[in-house]
């Protein structure tokens, strides 16, 4: 492994023998002596110092250690992770064995799943969540097929009921998807854990967004928003270059760390790409997939079509 470093804005590159590439950016909007967000070059990028428990990297690139993969062939490559491990309960598993059709989601599967529902419009106001219209699911995987009907964007926004909690959202957590993404100019998606106690204790609880891109580019960013923030801006950042059209493995590690202040860990097919260990979330966030329309730029073309795909989704609780 060849780690190169380079700081402030400039980029740092991973390269992982002759196969893999990623390239990757990070950023704060706080000051300089803010905590750091870091990629350590002294210890494997799976296996850094103060990880709670220093994963196995199964194919596709799940951290997940322990546990055993689900029995189900995957159609990403990557058998979806089953079991608990170290500090981690799990607590949702869906490998999509159950076929939904068009027009049944979230009702045919509502034991597991909840979603924003019609009329609801997304964050820039151009889409409206219809998971009738837009989620399905078969031959293993959940589809949003994104499409605009009678001069309406339809997006999909989707919550896993977790055990013990539901959508209500925890303290800490591990989630993890399997995914790719039709190169779709006007839609993004925005994976994020948004402040349980409600929209009017955003900033200031914090939020954690991965993977959040456009679906018009060839990169992925993540956020943590800090605690205490009194703008959205307040935040840490990283960017990595990859293929959106390939099945990547994205998941968010959120727990109190060694120290007890908090510890935020994002990693892509078992890369860390991002760290936080201070002015972490310090409440209950709750989870929700949400794909939507991009801030920018108008309405998508009306002849934007395509799919966004998941082929298993995972959570953790922290239960020590």
């Amino acid at each position: 492994m060849t780690i190169m470093l380079r700081f402030g804005d400039d980029p740092r590159r991973v390269v992982l023998g002759a196969a893999l590439a990623l390239t990757f950016t990070l950023g704060s909007a706080v000051t300089a002596s803010s905590p750091a967000h870091q990629l350590n070059a002294g210890a494997s990028a799976t296996q850094l110092a103060d990880r709670l428990t220093p994963p196995t990297t199964v194919p596709g690139g799940s951290t997940t250690p322990g546990g055993s993969p689900s029995e189900t062939p995957a159609p990403s490559g990557a058998p979806a992770p089953s079991g608990d491990f170290g500090p981690w309960k799990q607590v949702f598993l869906d490998d999509f064995t159950t076929d939904v059709p068009l027009g049944q989601f979230p009702a045919a599967v509502a034991s597991k799943w909840s979603a924003y529902r019609w009329p609801s419009t997304d964050t820039s106001r151009n889409g409206k969540y219809a998971p009738e219209r837009v989620v399905s699911i078969g031959n293993g995987v959940l589809r949003k097929s994104l499409r605009t009907e009678d001069g309406q964007p339809l997006v999909a926004a989707l919550m896993p009921k977790l055990a013990g909690v539901g959508t209500a959202g925890m303290l800490y957590g591990r989630y993890e998807v399997r995914a790719r993404f039709d190169r779709l100019p006007g839609y993004k998606v925005a994976w994020l854990l948004w402040p349980s106690a409600g929209n009017s204790f955003w900033p200031a609880h914090g939020e954690i967004d991965w993977p959040e891109t456009n679906l018009d580019q060839q990169h992925v960013m993540g956020f943590v928003h800090h605690w205490g923030a009194t703008s959205g801006s307040d935040q840490s950042w990283a960017r990595v270059n990859t293929n959106l059209q390939q099945w990547h493995t994205y998941t968010i590690e959120w727990s109190p760390g060694t120290n007890q202040r908090g510890l935020v860990v994002l990693y892509l097919d078992g890369i860390e790409v991002l760290r936080v260990t201070e002015r972490v979330p310090q409440a209950a966030l709750r989870w929700v997939i949400q794909t939507e329309t991009q801030l920018g730029g108008g309405k998508p073309a009306p002849q934007t079509r395509g799919d966004v795909e998941i082929d298993w989704v995972s959570a953790w609780a922290y239960a020590p």
